[in-house]
Order: structure tokens, then sequence, then C-alpha cells
């Protein structure tokens, strides 16, 4: 798989998501974006190994891919548990639920078991910087996912967003570099100590399910959901007009 075939399937899944009204499209639209800006900074010739990080970027994208489709087909029991809980949140009902449930399984759970099967020995330095190059584009995207999972399918959350006068995305950034520098550190752990595979893989699950689990805690209790149903639902369609004219330009800018 390559860049071009990976964000033709997310469009694809986003699709299907949204036609059935699955909360989950939250993060298949956040995945686009994020897909769409990398391969523009892969064309670009930002990074020093493009295969490299072509490679690492698309085995990414198919551990969601592969974790969506067991749920869909019903073979929940070949799931992390960290996604279970993701699709889970889906099915509460909650956007904003399911985007940070899906973005901590993924970076907390698959980056590392990833990264441990790409990074090469004699060129952790040179894939260290374009994995912090990655961090840029990814920092670079935090905006626009936050228009188009507000705009298409959670326009309260355009509200919120105004509100934090820019501090959530300074806070987003600042928790993704943390969970990816831990995700860098835990794949050489595991590339280096096979023998400990089993003992890793297992540690990387519970510290994924734990944090799920403190991300959950907002959306649980049954008022909680039926608050955030309503905010997300909120009718804020001048503001979300001004929004969709500035992110249709920005995606056509990245593509």
């Amino acid at each position: 798989m390559d860049f071009d075939t990976l964000l033709q399937v997310l469009e694809a899944r986003e699709r299907e998501l949204a036609e059935r009204g699955d909360p989950g499209v939250a993060f298949a639209a956040a995945y686009v974006v994020v897909t769409q800006r990398l391969r523009a900074a892969h064309r670009d010739g930002r990074f020093q190994d493009p295969d490299w990080i072509e490679r690492y970027a698309t085995r990414f994208g198919e551990r969601y891919l592969g974790a969506l489709e067991a749920w869909q087909s019903g073979r929940r029991g070949a799931i992390p548990a960290a996604w279970r809980m993701a699709f889970e949140a889906a099915e509460n009902g909650s956007v904003l639920a399911s985007l940070l449930l899906g973005l901590s399984a993924h970076i907390n759970h698959d980056l590392p078991l990833v990264l441990a099967e790409c990074i090469a020995d004699g060129q952790e330095a040179q894939q260290a910087e374009d994995f912090q190059t990655a961090l840029q584009v990814v920092a670079s995207a935090i905006d626009p996912i936050q228009r188009r999972v507000g705009v298409r399918y959670g326009r309260g959350l355009l509200v919120l967003d105004l509100m934090a006068l820019r501090l959530d995305e300074a806070v987003t950034y600042w928790i993704i570099r943390a969970w990816r520098q831990r995700g860098w550190a835990r794949a050489i752990e595991l590339r280096d100590n096979p023998l400990l595979a089993p003992t890793l893989r297992a540690a990387i699950d519970r510290r994924a399910c734990r944090i799920a689990g403190w991300l959950a805690l907002p959306f649980s209790a049954p008022r909680a959901q039926r608050f955030w149903n309503q905010l997300e639902r909120i009718d804020v369609r001048p503001l979300t007009a001004i929004v969709r004219t500035w992110d249709n330009r920005e995606e056509r800018h990245v593509r």
C-alpha cells in the first residue's frame, strides 16, 4: 500500500461511516486529514527517507483499517482492547469520545508495534528525524481536523473550539507528542528484546486501556452521554458555513 491507496481507502471508510450515521466517522475523518498532509509533505520532499515514512505510515493505517473491519464483521475478540473501547464509545453516540479514544488506541497501542517492525538497525537517527517531521505535519492537522469533524459531524464542537481560544490545539499537540515519544521508546525496546516481546506487548495493551478508561470517564454516565450528544448536535449554521469555506480551501491546498 502507498499513500494514494491509503488515502482512497480512508476516504471510502469515512463516507461509509457517515452514511450509517456512525460517530466513529470522527476518527476516520481525522485520519483522512493527517494522511492528506503526510502525502503532501512526502511529495514536497520534506523527509530524508521518503520510502521509510511511506512504509511506516501505511502500515500504521492498516492497523486501524484492520481493527475497523474486524469490528464491523463481528470479530470482536480479534480487536485490541483499546480499540474495542473506542468503537464502543462510538456506539454510545459521542463524536468527541470516538475521536479521543480512537486517537489514543492508535497512538498508544498501534504505534509502538508498527514502529518496532519498521525502525531499521543503524538508521534510528535518520528515521527519528523523519518521525519528528511527521509530528510537525500532524500538529498542522489538529485545527483542520477539528473543523472537518465539527462542520460535518458535530457542529456544537465548533463552539467549544472557539471558546478554548486555541488552548485546545496546544494541549492536544503536547499530549500527542508525549504519546508518540513513548511509542518510539517502546518500539526500540520491542525490537531489541525479542524474548521480552510478549511482556512488553502486554504492558503496551494495559497502558492503552488505562488511558482509554481515563478518556472515557467524562462520557460514561448516561447523563454525560446525553449532554455530549445534545451539545454535538447544536445547530450553528452560520459558523459552519464560514468554517466550511475555509476548510474547502485548505483541502484543495494539501491535495
